[in-house]
């Protein structure tokens, strides 16, 4: 069974929040769903998927690394 999280953090890269999902028919698409609805509902704030749980969310994120990674993302 695969397990997929959204890793959700403020404006000042702080990890508020947290997703997991596991099983289902795509835990990773669900996942990123779940972090495309907290970017659109908090604008300014930054949401990242990981295959895992909670503790593969990065709790020292970056700015610059959470950018970076938000647009390659998104490509």
């Amino acid at each position: 069974m695969k397990k997929w999280t959204s890793c959700q953090y403020d404006d000042s890269m702080h990890l508020v929040g947290i997703n997991s999902v596991e099983g289902g028919w795509n835990p990773r698409q669900q996942a990123i769903r779940r972090s495309q609805d907290y970017e659109f509902e908090h604008k300014g704030c930054v949401a990242l998927e990981v295959e895992g749980g909670f503790e593969n969310c990065p709790i020292d994120l970056m700015p610059q690394a959470t950018i970076e990674n938000h647009f390659i993302r998104g490509k």
